[in-house]
């Protein structure tokens, strides 16, 4: 046990513990329908996942002494591009999605790894973050079929499963190659290599035995959202030492408003075909747009 412990931190843990009552869920009743899966993850997403990155703002005035026009014109000038590629070129859209990402969940994860190589770090960080996406799909394929069809999605979204096999074994060998080279630079302890081979084997093993939706929203909240919320927590707490969590909440509280606001309205508009656009379709479409600057907001905040 003392062990476990040692290769766990917070956020392991919590997931660990959700993991738990999730598989004793679906024990109890067997299953899990759809409709309850998809109002858990998009609960859990409005509440915690789109709260993550309404500091983006904040964050650049303090960290980047960026200028209030300057930056709402970059952050709002890129979200209206991306809308607009999406309509001219949806494949590239998703395939940037999916890219942009993954580089958003390495850098996320690793950001307090000083790497002196910026190539290989942004090699890393794409297929340590591409592992975590492609696994969740590779162990959840027929059930990712089913919602391709359920939902009717562009035929871009119907990828091979052979195609996704060779992602999944290409990604996870270079994920390991490039933690070997890691331990062998010093940018990794021993320490930092064992718990990050058990961050990916828990993560591996809640993917095969949990459906795509509860795989990737436990990972997407506890794995990558709550860490990301705690850094900047800490970044705003060395400005103000009378900053507490409440103060944190209050601070994220008018823009997370505005965004569950906004993607609610959106939702009704797609639900009552006033969008030609399906629900979960629409989700992807407002989640890359929004993931754009905010990836690079991020980046520039833990290069500091």
């Amino acid at each position: 046990m003392t062990l476990l412990f040692f290769f766990m931190n917070i956020y392991l843990f919590i997931y660990l513990i959700f993991s738990l009552i999730f598989a004793n869920l679906f024990q109890l009743y067997s299953y899990l329908s759809v409709e309850f899966q998809l109002v858990c993850s998009s609960i859990s997403i409005l509440f915690i996942g789109l709260p993550h990155g309404t500091l983006d703002h904040k964050i650049s005035f303090k960290n980047d002494s960026i200028n209030t026009f300057k930056f709402y014109s970059y952050y709002l000038g890129s979200i209206f591009f991306y809308l607009v590629l999406w309509y001219i070129l949806p494949v590239f859209c998703f395939i940037f999605f999916i890219l942009n990402s993954s580089f958003h969940f390495g850098e996320t994860q690793f950001n307090n790894i000083n790497f002196n190589n910026t190539k290989h770090k942004f090699i890393f960080y794409i297929f340590w973050g591409l592992s975590i996406i492609v696994s969740q799909v590779y162990y959840n394929y027929n059930e990712l079929i089913t919602y391709i069809k359920l939902y009717n999605y562009p035929e871009y979204f119907f990828l091979n499963l052979k195609f996704i096999e060779y992602v999944f074994i290409l990604s996870n060998i270079i994920v390991f190659l490039y933690f070997y080279y890691n331990l062998k630079q010093r940018f990794f302890t021993l320490e930092i290599l064992f718990s990050q081979i058990f961050f990916l084997l828990l993560v591996h093993i809640t993917s095969y035995i949990f459906p795509l939706i509860i795989c990737f929203t436990l990972f997407f909240i506890i794995l990558h959202s709550l860490p990301s919320m705690e850094s900047q927590y800490i970044f705003f707490k060395k400005y103000d030492s009378s900053f507490n969590y409440t103060k944190f909440i209050l601070l994220m509280l008018p823009y997370s408003i505005i965004s569950c606001f906004s993607s609610v309205i959106l939702i009704l508009l797609s639900y009552y075909n006033y969008l030609s656009i399906s629900i979960p379709l629409l989700a992807i479409i407002i989640i890359s747009v929004i993931t754009l600057p905010h990836s690079i907001v991020m980046y520039l905040f833990n290069s500091k």
